[in-house]
């Protein structure tokens, strides 16, 4: 993984295991009856999955922004070649103007 890829996950899962921290070391303290119980918090596999997740959205979001670039670079080159095209097939008109300018009477 990228140094990029570690900051935008690092985060998550710091968070998930902070919480799966306090929940394992306040069950020791906690006395049986108020306890974290895994029917309403979940077991150990229902939190490794909310750390899939996010590792998911993680990457989903760079490759969303990734395609926004592309989009965008995507959209410059139509401009330009647009323009080439608008360049290319318009017609190019030559002209010259003559200082000799014949006199009526004048025989020539």
């Amino acid at each position: 993984m990228n140094n990029e890829n570690f900051k935008l996950v690092l985060p998550g899962l710091l968070i998930t295991v902070g919480i799966c921290g306090v929940v394992l070391f306040g069950n020791y303290i906690i006395p049986e009856k108020h306890q974290f119980s895994p029917e309403i918090w979940g077991t150990v596999t229902a939190w490794m999955m909310y750390g899939v997740a996010i590792v998911t959205v993680v990457f989903l979001y760079k490759t969303l922004r990734s395609q926004q670039e592309v989009q965008k670079t995507q959209n410059e080159l139509f401009r330009i070649e647009s323009l080439r095209f608008q360049e290319s097939i318009r017609p190019k008109l030559k002209y010259s103007v003559f200082t000799d300018k014949l006199v009526p009477g004048d025989s020539n």
